[in-house]
Formats: structure tokens, C-alpha cells, sequence
């Protein structure tokens, strides 16, 4: 059975379980088991609380997991560089306080001169 054929069956039998005593409860419960074949626990839960909508958005609140440079991206700009090929290994000490002057600029909100 497809989850929006499942969440039809919880919603219909949902509307009886509001207004039902507990005995009647324990049989609306046993009949979304039988079924849709959930867990008796999460049964009661969807009977309860309804069925779940689909978020919109992220799941979890805060700052986002991806960010606008990558590192690479910053010190290929600070070397001045088009590819990583051209990154000497004798000029990481100068590559990398540019880096970091650059990283900074951009948690300051100054563009990176892309």
C-alpha cells in the first residue's frame, strides 16, 4: 500500500477517533494496524496527532550546511591563480595569509574579487 493510500485510511479512521471512548479507541488502533500494517505505537501516534504533512524548507533551524566559497576558491583568488596547477609550493606562506585576509573579508560581507 502507497504512504498517501495509508494516510487516507489514518485520516478516515482519525475522524471517528476523536469522539470515541477508550475501548473504541483500542479498536480504531487495532484496525489502522491491520490495515496499513504500522506499528501500533506509531498508529496511535498518526491517529492522535494526524498524519504528516511534507515540510517545506529545511529540517533544522540555524545556519545552512553549504557555503558560498569553498577554501580552494578563496586561495585560488588570493593566488591570483586560474587553476591549481599554477600554485607553487614555495609561496604557501604568502598564499595562505592571503587566504585568510580573504576569508575575512568575505565573513565581513566585502566581496571576494571574483
Amino acid at each position: 500500500m502507497r504512504r498517501e493510500s495509508r494516510h487516507e485510511v489514518i485520516e478516515t479512521l482519525r475522524r471517528k477517533y476523536v469522539g470515541a471512548t477508550r475501548t473504541e479507541k483500542g479498536v480504531l488502533i487495532a484496525q489502522a494496524v491491520e490495515l496499513t500494517g504500522y506499528d501500533a505505537q506509531y498508529a496511535r501516534r498518526l491517529l492522535h496527532r494526524g498524519a504528516p504533512t511534507k515540510r517545506l524548507g529545511s529540517r533544522r533551524p540555524g545556519r545552512s550546511r553549504v557555503y558560498k566559497h569553498t577554501v580552494m576558491d578563496v586561495i585560488l583568488v588570493a593566488a591570483e591563480a586560474t587553476c591549481v596547477r599554477r600554485l607553487k609550493v614555495g609561496s604557501c606562506t604568502h598564499l595562505m595569509m592571503r587566504a585568510l585576509a580573504s576569508l575575512r573579508a568575505a565573513a565581513s560581507g566585502a566581496t571576494i574579487g571574483w
